[in-house]
């Protein structure tokens, strides 16, 4: 293996919560009726906004107003780096992997998340959801294959790591091999039925058992 190409929301930083407010504060400015509770959240969830938005009763013509709510919101709720994350990052850059990050979040959010939490320099490529057409965001391949041609990596030498099923479906629909992170904004179960290579509990397991992933 030569490449590990991580996800970012749910797996390296824990931002479940900082969505889910969020989301709430587009409901209340909208005025949309009934209660969003964080399991309907999690049920609904999707790398494509647009879906949520849909369950929320949001109709179409109100979605660009709900992007601006939930980007004015964001950055005023208070997201953490997993833990050991930021170390075990650091500590396969060291041994001369190449380190990506493939996500559905918009690149002005993301970088500026990467900057503040001090680990930007350690990725050699971030893909983000705003560099590829919406309907070609994960589960679709396209932007774990934009990242390994940035990389020069073929996907044989490389593995998608996240915490949903949607990461895993578009690992496996670019060829690369997968694992996913229980403890973000999939179930286990979730995660088990997307049948990724590897399964596992945490960053600290991750870190003993991600050699598996190429044995």
């Amino acid at each position: 293996m030569r490449a590990v190409i991580f996800d970012w929301d749910g797996t390296i930083i824990k931002s479940k919560k900082a969505n889910f407010i969020a989301f709430e504060k587009l409901r209340d400015e909208l005025n949309l009726n009934g209660v969003f509770t964080m399991k309907e959240f999690l049920d609904w969830y999707s790398p494509n906004w647009y879906l949520i938005y849909e369950k929320m009763g949001i109709p179409e013509e109100g979605w660009q107003r709900a992007n601006e709510i939930w980007r004015e919101s964001y950055p005023h709720n208070i997201s953490r780096l997993s833990p050991n994350s930021a170390r075990i990052l650091a500590n396969l850059k060291s041994k001369r992997f190449k380190i990506g990050l493939v996500t559905s979040g918009d690149e002005k959010r993301v970088k500026s998340e990467l900057r503040k939490k001090g680990i930007f320099n350690i990725f050699d490529v971030v893909i983000c959801g705003d560099h590829v057409p919406i309907e070609e965001q994960k589960p679709s391949p396209r932007q774990i294959v934009l990242a390994l041609k940035k990389l020069n990596i073929k996907p044989k030498d490389a593995v998608y790591i996240g915490d949903t099923s949607f990461d895993v479906l578009a690992g496996k629909n670019a060829g690369v091999k997968t694992i996913a992170l229980a403890g973000g904004l999939h179930s286990v179960g979730k995660l088990k039925d997307s049948n990724p290579d590897l399964l596992v509990g945490g960053w600290k397991e991750l870190e003993t058992k991600i050699e598996e992933i190429w044995m």
